[in-house]
């Protein structure tokens, strides 16, 4: 496997304009990787789901750091609260809303990570290359 990767990062604030961004920012990294268009739709209402759950609470400021990282076989979207408190503990993300989540834990910081693997077409297409 390639270790190489493309990292988007970005810090957001509590305004509802940026969640049009942000949907960009996951829809082309998506892309790039080769997330079908459905999945892609959801991993950004999830993104976006989260990011309104951690800015709920008014004691911990408004903002997110939120980083997209594309792997040859997938997306990995990251979501972090400036304090590292925790967020979105109470919601139940299926598979069927996205492919994987994995609250982490690391030195007191809290990191929610959302994954999205590529279509099987589009892995098979890049191992080939």
């Amino acid at each position: 496997m390639n270790p190489k990767s493309v990292r988007t990062a970005c810090n957001l604030g509590d305004d509802p304009r940026l969640f049009a961004a942000l949907g960009a920012i996951v829809e082309h990294s998506a892309a790039q990787v080769g997330v079908s268009e459905e999945r892609a739709k959801k991993l950004i209402e999830a993104t976006r789901k989260c990011c309104k759950e951690a800015w709920s609470d008014p004691s911990d400021g408004h903002h997110m750091r939120v980083v997209c990282e594309e792997f040859d076989d997938r997306l990995e979207v990251k979501l972090k609260k400036p304090s590292g408190g925790k967020f979105c503990e109470n919601f139940n993300l299926s598979k069927d809303d996205v492919a994987k989540v994995s609250p982490e834990t690391h030195e007191g910081k809290f990191t929610l990570t959302l994954t999205e693997f590529a279509s099987p077409a589009q892995a098979e297409k890049k191992a080939g290359s």
